[in-house]
């Protein structure tokens, strides 16, 4: 049987779980990154095991991830799963995915959700190795179970907040706030560390950093993953006014070289 898995990174936090999950999945496992994949007019899947990791972007679905599924042509007869990966909080961000599903026929078989050491530093600074250090080892610990259920194909009850959480942060809160990301970038800027080099541009997957006279500027089509952010290697690009002091993080077990969409 063979399984195929979607993710979208860009701190590498979902390709990690991912690659975790593969490694404890039974036969053929192929990795997708969505956000080359999602550059086809349409996108057939034909392995009869399929997932979709990725962020938690507002307790809700990443932008990106919503038109990967509008572009999927699968049978539905196919085994569906999901991880959301999260820093905060996680809502109602499966029961999300899984209205997506829905509306292309399709059933989410088991969903669940992972905590992550967050990266949105827009709103809070990086956490300490020793925090970081034990969510990984959390996540090793239940990427195994969660590749038990896979393996056997189970139905499994999707992972979710309350009623009341899921209707206020992701029902409300990701609707109102989800269709003014693209515009969210007018925060970013890049300040006097700038060197030019272009990772920023390279590591944005949605090609929305163009460089103009040797300095980023933003598009306005922004997906708010903040790899540009936190993959500059000096620390240049800021955001709003508070995140000059603040860290910056990828995932260790993550490079460069992984995340980059463009590659020379």
């Amino acid at each position: 049987m063979d399984t195929k898995i979607f993710y979208f990174s860009g701190t590498g936090n979902s390709l990690a779980v991912a690659r975790d999950l593969a490694s404890n999945i039974k036969g053929k496992v192929e990795l997708v990154n969505i956000a080359k994949e999602i550059k086809k007019d349409k996108i057939e899947i034909k392995e009869d095991c399929i997932g979709i990791i990725y962020p938690v972007y507002f307790e809700g679905t990443p932008l990106i991830v919503s038109r990967f599924i509008d572009k999927i042509q699968a049978d539905n007869g196919s085994y569906f799963f999901g991880i959301a990966t999260y820093g905060a909080m996680a809502a109602g961000a499966i029961s999300h995915l899984s209205n997506k599903f829905k509306s292309k026929g399709l059933k989410l078989s088991s969903g669940f959700v992972m905590q992550m050491p967050g990266n949105y530093t827009a709103m809070y600074d990086v956490k300490s190795n020793d925090f970081q250090d034990k969510v990984f080892a959390k996540e090793k610990e239940k990427i195994i179970k969660i590749a038990n259920i896979i393996n056997e194909r189970k139905e499994y009850p999707l992972e979710k907040g309350s009623f009341v959480t899921n209707l206020i942060f992701t029902e409300i809160g990701h609707n109102i706030k989800a269709p003014k990301f693209p515009n969210q970038d007018k925060n970013f800027y890049s300040d006097e560390k700038c060197s030019s080099c272009g990772t920023c541009s390279k590591v944005c997957p949605v090609n929305n950093i163009k460089l103009q006279n040797a300095k980023p500027e933003w598009q306005h089509h922004c997906e708010q993953c903040f790899a540009c952010f936190h993959w500059c290697p000096e620390k240049a690009i800021q955001y709003g006014s508070k995140t000059a002091k603040r860290g910056r993080y990828h995932h260790p077990e993550i490079k460069l070289n992984d995340i980059l969409i463009k590659k020379e």
